[in-house]
């Protein structure tokens, strides 16, 4: 795409390291009206972002020619569990670049990225509701393998009877 930049996000920068925080904070409000995040809940992820928790990241920016990031993949090598493998943290993309390949190049990109630490399984968690994301990665060969499930207690849920 014309005017698009790729890069990696710089641990060291920590306005795009905040910025890329709020974004994947803030990501679920589109398809979770009720999706709420705290301070606290930002400040772990910017420690996630720029691997002062150990984590081993790839974070791949997409900014237009502003440098405004409209874009980003985060996956996140996990070589110590069951298998060897990377998990997809997030991916967002802003709603004016969507239907353009943005996710998918980004896709592409961190499937590069595992298949050079020597990762070949990539994970991803998408929730039901973002049926853009679920189709997209079902298109790009990922399987369905296990389905998360949310009850709500309290006063408001149904009792059995």
């Amino acid at each position: 795409m014309q005017g698009l930049i790729y890069r990696q996000l710089d641990p060291d920068a920590q306005a795009d390291v905040a910025e890329v925080a709020r974004l994947h904070c803030a990501a679920p409000l589109e398809w979770d009206a009720g999706h709420q995040y705290s301070k606290q809940m930002l400040q772990k992820v910017e420690s996630r972002l720029n691997g002062s928790d150990g984590s081993i990241n790839f974070v791949d920016l997409v900014c237009n020619v502003a440098d405004d990031i409209v874009a980003f993949h985060w996956v996140q090598a996990k070589p110590g569990e069951d298998r060897p493998h990377a998990q997809v943290v997030g991916l967002w993309v802003h709603p004016e670049y969507r239907k353009q390949g943005v996710a998918s190049g980004l896709k592409k990109r961190g499937e590069d990225w595992c298949l050079a630490q020597g990762i070949t399984e990539l994970r991803t968690n998408v929730f039901t509701a973002n049926q853009t994301m679920v189709e997209l990665n079902q298109r790009l060969g990922y399987e369905v393998v296990m389905v998360g499930m949310v009850k709500t207690l309290g006063e408001t849920a149904d009792a059995p009877t």
